[in-house]
């Protein structure tokens, strides 16, 4: 898993305010970004951003806060009806079975998402991440634990955010480590405009549990900016288990 930190930098009323993003790539074409505004760092409350991005080659992506599928705050993206946009599906995550729903999710798309050269995009506002039914994350700390899952295949080319979904072909999780996504205004931080490219490698730690029972991790190397860990387990089965020992 690749990790960074990006500065993007926002000009406005004649001073610079950085916008900072956490990145991390479970694989070479799927990448999460975390972007936590000042105010936001500063009182645990308020607008947080985040982005997914992944090939159409997938039916479904998704990120979620938490350090497990059971009690998760989760956002799924797939192709909506045309193709050429995105479908971004709040759910909460119960266990084992498939994610249903949220309604109460506060959640807007942002300038920038859709689907360009075959990559499906989700830039995203969330304004009630700090709690949802089933837990809670503390923007003020130093890290926070997500979740990560995909599924590769057709396009589910849906709008409906209750589309049913197959299970994952492969998921994770990780450590957004938060010093790299703190600062700057509650704007897009995604956007041409506001991005500059400097993105180096991170000291998080993640790791991946295959539906068998076995397991892999990875422990990423110290920020050098090259040379980062991209192995990542890949065997995992295809269909939601009914039970699970």
């Amino acid at each position: 898993m690749k990790t960074g930190g990006v500065a993007a930098a926002l000009l406005g009323l004649g001073s610079t305010v950085y916008a900072q993003i956490a990145k991390t790539c479970p694989s070479t074409d799927v990448c999460y970004s975390l972007s936590v505004p000042s105010n936001t760092a500063s009182s645990g409350n308020g607008d947080i951003f985040f982005q997914l991005t992944a090939p159409t080659s997938y039916s479904w992506v998704a990120l979620g806060q938490g350090s497990s599928m059971s009690g998760s705050n989760m956002f799924v993206m797939y192709t909506d009806a045309s193709g050429s946009n995105v479908t971004l599906s709040p759910r909460l995550g119960t266990g084992h079975s498939m994610p249903q729903f949220n309604s109460a999710a506060k959640i807007t798309l942002l300038e920038g998402t859709g689907v360009s050269n075959n990559i499906m995009t989700a830039n995203v506002r969330c304004s009630n991440c700090n709690s949802w039914s089933g837990g809670s994350m503390d923007f003020t700390s130093s890290s926070a634990k997500w979740i990560f899952a995909a599924k590769s295949g057709s396009s589910l080319k849906s709008g409906d955010t209750n589309a049913a979904i197959s299970q994952h072909g492969s998921q994770g999780s990780f450590s957004f480590d938060l010093s790299k996504a703190k600062g700057g205004s509650d704007v897009n931080p995604f956007t041409a405009s506001s991005a500059a490219a400097a993105t180096a490698c991170s000291g998080s730690s993640a790791s991946g549990t295959a539906a068998s029972g076995g397991s892999a991790s990875s422990t990423l190397a110290s920020p050098i900016g090259t040379g980062c860990p991209t192995s990542w387990p890949s065997a995992y089965s295809t269909a939601w288990p009914s039970s699970r020992p």
